[in-house]
């Protein structure tokens, strides 16, 4: 890949059946084929990867340099050192640091696919509401007049104003509601499995029925290797024999 173009086509390629890359062509229509620079496969490569953590990880966005609606608060904006193009750096370390802060708070490991995807919502709302605060510190106003309707009068066609409170508040009080949503579903999740060990331990008939049932299947494994065969545990007590 690094010194030759890649070409992708569905009925196979220069690439291995098991790459990323050609199980992406894959999905194409048959006779559709594109070829592509080292550094173009490489982006689209790590464009892919980003599908295991789902949308969240696109949430960085595109420098458009000084036509970025955020570029008043962006420090590379000084020298006007803009990354055009790419994904922004701010943003990118922002959603790591979040992620692995959230995901050490709350003991976030990557065994579970449904705390890994609460925690990618939640590292998602605070990106958003990161930008939404410096939307507000560039246009700080609360409360703005905006035109409610029209009014005859001598001088003809009249707009009449009401005030009503800045836009970008009212997302930031959205944001910050489905924060709390999500941290809320994140602790209720660790509840339930807490609740769920602490019934196992604190009732012994249960816990005796589990251990009843790991014996059995230790026995089923033992006879199918040939291994000398054992008794289980009874309700009564342990008992074996060799």
């Amino acid at each position: 890949m690094e010194d030759k173009q890649v070409t992708l086509r569905n009925n196979g390629g220069n690439l291995p059946e098991d790459s990323l890359l050609q199980k992406f062509a894959n999905k194409f229509q048959e006779g559709y084929e594109i070829t592509l620079t080292p550094k173009e496969a490489k982006r689209l490569v790590l464009y892919l990867n980003t599908i295991k953590t789902g949308f969240q990880a696109c949430v960085p966005m595109i420098c458009m340099g000084e036509q970025c609606p955020y570029n008043k608060k962006c420090p590379l904006g000084d020298n006007k050192n803009f990354p055009m193009g790419q994904d922004c750096p701010f943003e990118q370390i922002a959603r790591e640091v979040w992620y692995h802060d959230y995901a050490e708070d709350l003991n976030v490991t990557g065994e579970s696919k449904v705390d890994e995807a609460l925690v990618n919502d939640l590292v998602f709302w605070e990106v958003l509401q990161k930008r939404a605060a410096e939307e507000l510190a560039a246009n700080p106003k609360i409360v703005k007049k905006t035109v409610a309707g029209f009014q005859n009068t001598k001088e003809g066609l009249k707009p009449v104003f009401k005030d009503e409170l800045n836009q970008v508040v009212t997302f930031l009080e959205k944001a910050q509601r489905q924060k709390l949503k999500i941290m809320d579903a994140l602790i209720a999740t660790r509840e339930a499995k807490s609740k769920d060990t602490s019934r196992i331990l604190s009732d012994p008939s249960t816990y005796a029925a589990k251990l009843l049932d790991k014996a059995r299947e230790l026995e089923k494994k033992a006879k199918e290797a040939g291994m000398v065969e054992g008794e289980v545990i009874e309700d009564e007590g342990i008992r074996t024999k060799p």
